[in-house]
């Protein structure tokens, strides 16, 4: 299984490792995308044009827009087979865990991960590890009933985006180290903007620089 869990944007360094992960240059590479949790906020979405905008000036392939909303799943594993990457964008992270796991993408997933490669930004990082405590949920700004408990869990690990960002989504460590310390040994990564979790089979391990790692609310290792 092969993840990249950015906290926003494909930097060069993030860029880097997707070349690597899909063995194919950039002017190559295709992208099915996933954007089903930035269209229940109110939010300016600006952010969401930079980063549709930064991975097709990135990216040569193909690019595909899933649906997994209003289209079966069947058709959106057609659109996913013909890409390299399945690119999931940011939003509300127990939102959307909802919508995989009503159009039943959350079993079909790891299926999909034999031969695709995970790019993750904000939301769409956080859903592929461990649901934080309620108390250090992601997403209190808003309150959603989406019958959530637990996201993917197709890595052990918490990830908290943004943290230092000079934004309204930005926080600091403070929320990173008390989740660490109460969800029973899970390691929790903080990321900055310019940073990302790599998850190449057994080996994990950060890119970028401004990111941190935390077990027990000890400080483990950053980059």
């Amino acid at each position: 299984m092969k993840l990249v869990l950015m906290s926003a944007y494909n930097t060069d360094a993030i860029t880097k490792k997707i070349v690597e992960l899909t063995g194919k240059p950039a002017s190559k590479i295709s992208a099915a995308i996933l954007n089903e949790c930035s269209q229940i906020e109110d939010w300016d979405v600006r952010w969401l044009l930079n980063s549709l905008s930064k991975v097709a000036e990135t990216f040569g392939g193909g690019m595909y827009l899933c649906d997994l909303r209003n289209e079966s799943l069947a058709e959106n594993e057609k659109r996913i087979a013909k890409a390299d990457v399945i690119w999931c964008m940011g939003g509300h992270v127990d939102y959307l865990q909802s919508v995989f796991n009503k159009s039943g993408f959350t079993k079909t997933l790891p299926k999909l991960l034999k031969t695709k490669v995970w790019v993750g930004s904000s939301a769409g990082s956080c859903v592929t590890g461990v649901r934080p405590p309620n108390e250090f949920r992601l997403d209190t700004g808003k309150s959603i009933s989406c019958d959530v408990d637990r996201y993917l869990e197709l890595v052990n690990l918490s990830i908290r985006p943004h943290v230092g960002a000079d934004s309204e989504h930005g926080e600091g460590l403070e929320a990173s180290i008390g989740e660490s310390k109460i969800n029973g040994g899970v390691p929790v990564y903080a990321l900055s903007d310019d940073s990302a979790v790599i998850v190449d089979g057994g080996k994990i391990y950060m890119v970028g620089h401004g990111a941190k790692k935390f077990i027990n609310g000890e400080f483990v290792e950053g980059v």
